[in-house]
C-alpha cells in the first residue's frame, strides 16, 4: 500500500491520515518552484516505512529516508528534529555520505540533482516495551516556504493500537482586509479506528509577526488553546478544529502551521498550512477603530466570567459599546447612557443579549463616544 502526500508552497487541500500498519511506503513531495533567472528549486523526501515493530530487548534499530534534489542549483536543507520518546529511549539521524550523526537541528548541503541518504537510529529501552517516534521537518534555505516532513516510529509493543484519523486541511491562503483583521480556518477531523485515541495538536506560531495573535479551538466544546493540547477521540467521532488568527491590522503576512498526531502511534500525523495576508484597514467608509486618542483598557483579558472596559472621556456625552463575533454578528450592547468627563467603566458579564453565556473565542468590542470611535479584541476563555 502506498500513501503519497503532496505538499507545496501554494496548496495543501486535503490529506488522509488513516490506519495502515504495516505500510509499504510514505513519500512526501515538495514541488519544485521556478525562480526567475535562477532555474527550478525543489526536493523530494522519501520517508520509507513510517512504522517498524521490533522485539523487546532490541538495542539498536535502523530506519531510512532519502532527500532527493530536483533543483537546478545547489541548496541547503535545514533539518528540524522533534523527539517523542519514552523514558530510557534515544534516537538520532545520520547522513550516510559523511557518516555524521545528529541529535539536534542541523543545516546540511544539498547539491543540485543529488540524492542524500539518511539513517534514523533508535535505541529502545531493553527491559520494557514502548513506542518512540521522531518528527523531522526539512526546509529549503533558498526557498524557506518549501518544506517536507517525515514522522518515523519504532515500537517494541507486541501489537499497535487500531487507531486512525482523517484530517482534511482547508485551502491555505486567506487575505484579511478591514477594521478587525481576524481570520478563521476550520479543519474537519474524523476518528476512523476501532480503538480510542488521543489527538495531540500543536500550533506553530514561530513565523507570525510579534503583534499578531493565534490560537486554536475544539469546535464541539468551545475550548481554546494557545499552543498545544491533547484531545480524546472515541471511535467514530467527528469534530472540527478552528484556527483563529488576529493580525491586529498590522499589514504583513505569515505562515501558520498546525500539527496533528496520534498519541498512540505518532507516525500517524498530519500538518496543515495557512498563509494569511493583511493589507491593513481599508479607509473608505471605515471609522478609525484604533484611535489612539481614546485609551481603552480591558481587564482581565483573557476573561472567564466578566470583564471591565475602562476609557477616558475628554467630553461628557453618550457612550455605547457593541460586542461582535469575528464574522461581524453583534451579540450584545453595553452602556447607552451619558457619562461625565474623565475615566468611565462598562462591565460585560460574558453573556449575549438573551442572557446566554457566550462561547469561548475572540470577540470584538467597538466603543463609541461623542469624540471618537475605538475598538479592541477580547479573548473569552473557559
Amino acid at each position: 500500500m502506498e500513501l503519497v502526500q503532496q505538499v507545496s508552497k501554494c496548496s495543501c487541500r486535503t490529506a488522509i491520515w488513516t490506519r495502515m500498519v504495516p505500510i509499504a511506503l510514505l513519500m512526501i513531495i515538495v514541488l519544485s518552484t521556478p525562480v526567475l533567472g535562477e532555474g527550478e528549486r525543489g526536493f523530494y523526501v522519501i520517508c520509507g516505512d513510517p512504522v517498524d515493530t521490533v522485539p523487546v530487548g532490541t538495542a539498536l534499530h535502523e530506519m531510512f529516508f532519502t532527500i532527493r534534489s530536483t533543483s537546478e542549483i545547489a541548496d541547503s536543507v535545514d533539518v528540524i528534529i522533534e523527539g517523542l520518546l519514552p523514558l530510557g529511549w534515544s534516537a538520532n539521524y545520520c547522513q550516510e555520505s559523511t557518516g555524521i550523526c545528529y541529535s539536534m537541528d542541523a543545516r546540511l548541503p544539498l547539491p543540485a540533482g543529488s540524492d542524500e541518504g539518511f539513517r534514523v537510529d533508535f535505541y529502545p529501552r531493553l527491559d520494557f516495551p514502548g513506542t518512540g517516534s521522531i518528527i523531522l521537518e526539512f526546509r529549503s534555505v533558498l526557498e524557506p516556504q518549501m518544506r517536507g516532513y517525515c514522522t518515523i516510529t519504532c515500537s517494541t509493543l507486541p501489537s499497535l493500537p487500531d487507531v486512525g484519523l482523517t484530517v482534511d486541511c482547508p485551502p491555505e491562503v486567506q487575505t484579511v482586509t478591514g477594521p478587525f483583521g481576524l481570520s478563521e480556518f476550520y479543519v474537519p477531523i474524523q476518528s476512523t479506528g476501532n480503538d480510542p485515541d488521543n489527538l495531540v495538536v500543536k500550533l506553530d506560531k514561530s513565523e507570525i509577526p510579534a503583534d499578531w495573535f493565534a490560537k486554536f479551538c475544539l469546535v464541539s466544546s468551545g475550548e481554546c488553546f494557545l499552543d498545544e493540547a491533547t484531545l480524546p477521540f472515541s471511535p467514530g467521532t467527528d469534530d472540527e478544529i478552528r484556527v483563529d488568527i488576529d493580525t491586529g491590522n498590522d499589514p504583513g503576512w505569515a505562515d501558520v502551521r498546525i500539527h496533528f498526531y496520534s498519541e498512540s502511534v505518532p507516525a500517524f500525523s498530519r500538518r496543515c498550512f495557512f498563509r494569511v495576508y493583511d493589507r491593513g484597514p481599508e479607509t473608505a467608509g471605515v471609522p478609525n477603530v484604533f484611535n489612539k486618542e481614546l485609551p481603552l483598557r480591558i481587564t482581565p483579558n483573557p476573561m472567564q466570567v466578566h470583564a471591565e472596559l475602562s476609557f477616558y472621556l475628554e467630553t461628557s456625552g453618550l457612550v455605547r459599546a457593541d460586542i461582535f463575533t469575528p464574522d461581524g454578528r453583534k451579540i450584545r450592547s453595553l452602556g447607552g447612557n451619558v457619562e461625565p468627563t474623565g475615566w468611565s467603566h462598562l462591565n460585560w458579564d460574558g453573556c449575549d443579549h438573551m442572557g446566554r453565556r457566550a462561547p469561548a473565542g475572540v470577540y470584538l468590542i467597538k466603543l463609541e463616544t461623542p469624540t471618537a470611535i475605538s475598538s479592541a479584541k477580547i479573548l473569552m476563555a473557559r
